[in-house]
């Protein structure tokens, strides 16, 4: 335990991520019918190569294709995502996709269940606490609402220590 704390931090990353994102193409080669592993090396290796892929060269498209990013409002990622898929599916045997809409669907996939698995096992890093404070003011709504215009909802987000 104490050579992984002192491993660097993309060591890591990928042995945070490398799991996740297998359960996640796994999950996700059973909901499309165009996503077929043929051998589980295949789910290992093509997971590993699209970790990777995330984990370091996903940050550099992104920055190169922020204004496509801004313009459309974040839409371009599931589209980036479902490109390295199809990539990946490209060099390693035992690993097909239909069709690039196929890529781009299991993109989502993947995406929804890697949050959910890290919401999960808790590696997110981020809290959120929602409040209801009333004002200083105990006025009754008069009309049955629950909330009057003095009702103050306050959501704080906070970012964990390590």
């Amino acid at each position: 335990m104490t050579k992984l704390s002192n491993a660097p931090r993309w060591i890591k990353e990928i042995l945070l991520h490398w799991p996740i994102f297998t359960l996640a193409l796994w999950i996700s080669s059973s909901f499309f019918n165009g996503i077929e592993f043929q051998t589980i090396e295949s789910i290992f290796i093509s997971s590993l190569i699209l970790t990777a892929l995330n984990l370091f060269i996903k940050p550099i498209v992104l920055v190169l294709a922020l204004p496509l990013a801004v313009l459309s409002f974040g839409l371009v990622v599931p589209f980036l995502n479902g490109l390295f898929i199809l990539l990946v599916a490209e060099f390693i045997n035992g690993f097909y996709v239909d069709s690039y809409l196929t890529s781009v669907l299991a993109s989502i996939s993947v995406s929804i269940l890697s949050i959910v698995t890290q919401i999960a096992i808790g590696t997110t890093k981020t809290s959120m606490f929602v409040k209801k404070k009333q004002s200083s003011f105990t006025n009754k709504p008069k009309d049955g609402k629950k909330y009057d215009e003095e009702t103050i909802i306050d959501v704080e987000v906070k970012e964990k220590n390590k």
